[in-house]
């Protein structure tokens, strides 16, 4: 008996080989797995430390990220790796959704914490995935949402462990460098990824920004608010009338808007402060404040979106409109304590609640492409989660000043709201608090940025993203709303660095949202879109297998079926001659 099984062992044991090895191939994606090997740099101890460390990259996935280490790593470090999936995948084209990334880290360290790592892991996601030769590199940086590359501590101490190990030190503009030998600046992702793929492209900065076809929509509200503020003899009202003769409408409207804060503010001073009962005089204008934003929420709650474009512009004013009650709120909560203060909150939520109005009035006058509302909800909702996780662990690092503490508790608060509107199935709202819990967490890069270092080097990077995405969104016949308006503004503001740096990476961040939302609901259509790479490195699909990939799948399971028939009639020979010699030895 024995002898007659062992001849048919080998084919069975072949059947079972090349079956296992063809069943996670054709239901697994096992080969849509993407693999590269870079390097690390921390700082131990007040010196620098190399570290080995390999990325793969799983298609077909669902976004998960996992860092593997013989160390415990913070959730600050977890978190850069999440934000850095998402910058790689805004960049290449693919949904960062639709790929899980898991980073091992060979190390002596007991604990990895700090988002410095960001750029690198960025870095290595885009080799594995766009599969192309670099060169020897270490990268540090701290990456942002907008994918700019961030200064971080212990510069000096990482290059010099990067040049012992003759490796290419990439770090953030931001960071001012000792000894710049084998080193190479980079203030954003595309910047770094040109370096190593020793790229010559130019930045794609917009020699100039038209107006865009939304801009016309705020000429009105432009000037009604400059004659509203007409006494006021500030800058503000000249930087105003100087965008409304440029015809960037918008741009005069949000100074305008400005103008009129200040001088109701200084009114409520003269008023309040004038009055025998401040506190009563405090009320009267937190009621007159509590009409209009009633009659805000009433508008949005009655608007509905009639397109992609519709839902944005709703989403702005959903935005404010949470604005307004948020200050109405704060007012009715100082006016005991600091009747001034409360009259101050309360002329600004009535101001908030009137461009809320406007916002919606202005989501009836355009469409745009058919949305998804569930599914733009949902990926503004898990999106804003990272971002919210990646923004309060780095605020936790800086020293907890009254201001930060009561900028983390604001934060707070808004993905409350942001978390409760998406349990109700509130989209247009989940959106717009997305766009405001984005717009809050930039503040973050004022705190990031070195002094002195927040200007040029940031704002063409910026530039460069903002084209980047923004071109890719208008070819494919989604150009973005918001986005748009604050570009304007933006390029208007130029010659202020600092302010214009602050409108542009509210653009930016709207950018980004919209294109995430458009590679989800691109993905979901019954004919894909393509889109042109916009640094101009191969990618391979994030859904489905190449041709080559195919034929090796049908060939496996050709070689496993005819191998299972092979073996089945070599175990059916061997038992009917172990039956023969049963049957003759009896």
């Amino acid at each position: 008996m024995r002898r007659a099984v062992f001849p048919a062992l080998p084919a069975v044991l072949l059947v079972f080989m090349v079956l296992s090895s063809s069943i996670p191939t054709a239901y697994s994606g096992s080969t849509s797995v993407k693999e590269s090997y870079f390097h690390l740099v921390a700082v131990e101890k007040g010196r620098g430390e190399v570290m080995n460390a390999a990325v793969k990259v799983y298609l077909n996935g669902t976004g998960r990220v996992e860092i593997t280490s013989c160390c415990r790593i913070a959730r600050d470090t977890l978190s850069s790796l999440r934000v850095a999936l998402i910058d790689a995948g805004l960049l290449l084209g693919i949904d960062p959704w639709t790929i899980n990334v898991r980073v091992v880290i060979n190390t002596s360290a007991r604990k990895l914490e700090g988002p410095s790592a960001g750029a690198a892991f960025a870095l290595a996601i885009l080799q594995a995935l766009s599969s192309v030769k670099t060169r020897s590199y270490v990268a540090t940086g701290q990456i942002t949402p907008e994918l700019l590359i961030m200064p971080v501590g212990g510069i000096d101490e990482k290059h010099d462990a990067a040049c012992k190990e003759r490796l290419l030190f990439i770090y953030p503009a931001g960071n001012a460098l000792s000894n710049k030998s084998l080193a190479l600046p980079a203030a954003s992702l595309p910047q770094a990824y040109r370096i190593l793929i020793n790229s010559t492209a130019p930045p794609l900065l917009p020699s100039s920004i038209p107006p865009s076809p939304y801009s016309k929509l705020f000429e009105g509200e432009a000037r009604r608010l400059m004659e509203n503020a007409s006494a006021v003899n500030s800058s503000l009202m000249e930087e105003a009338r100087e965008a409304y003769r440029e015809k960037y409408y918008y741009a005069a409207a949000s100074l305008a808007f400005r103008a009129n804060v200040e001088q109701a503010w200084r009114n409520v001073e003269s008023k309040v402060g004038s009055s025998r009962n401040p506190g009563e005089a405090a009320r009267r204008i937190i009621g007159k404040a509590s009409s209009i934003v009633s009659e805000a929420e009433k508008k949005v709650g009655n608007a509905s979106p009639r397109g992609f474009q519709s839902f944005i512009l709703l989403s702005e004013a959903s935005y404010r409109l949470y604005e307004a009650e948020d200050s109405l709120h704060e007012a009715e909560a100082l006016v005991s304590e600091n009747p001034l203060e409360a009259a101050k909150q309360a002329v600004y939520a009535e101001l908030r609640a009137r461009t809320a109005i406007l916002w919606a009035t202005l989501s009836s006058k355009v469409s745009g492409p058919s949305i998804r509302q569930d599914l733009a909800a949902s990926v503004a909702y898990n999106y804003s989660s990272i971002i919210y996780g990646y923004a309060d662990s780095v605020a936790a690092d800086f020293n907890q000043t009254t201001w930060l503490k009561e900028y983390r508790d604001s934060l707070r608060r808004m993905y409350e709201a942001l978390s409760k509107a998406y349990s109700e199935k509130r989209y247009v709202e989940v959106y717009g608090l997305s766009l405001g819990l984005l717009e809050k967490a930039s503040t973050l890069l004022d705190l990031s940025m070195a002094p002195g270092n927040r200007s040029a080097s940031y704002l063409n990077a910026l530039w460069e993203i903002y084209s980047v995405l923004g071109g890719t969104l208008a070819s494919l016949g989604r150009l973005p709303a918001s986005s748009t308006l604050y570009g304007e503004y933006a390029w208007f503001l130029r010659g202020n660095s600092t302010e214009a740096l602050g409108i542009l990476l509210s653009a930016v961040d709207r950018l980004v949202l919209e294109r995430l939302v458009s590679m989800r609901i691109i993905a979901s259509a019954p004919t894909p879109l393509t889109t042109t790479h916009p640094i101009q490195a191969s990618t391979s699909a994030p859904k489905g297998e190449s041709p080559a990939a195919e034929v090796l799948v049908y060939g496996a399971l050709i070689v496993a079926l005819s191998s299972l028939i092979l073996g089945a009639v070599l175990l059916a020979g061997a038992f009917r001659r172990t039956g023969r010699n049963s049957r003759a030895g009896s």
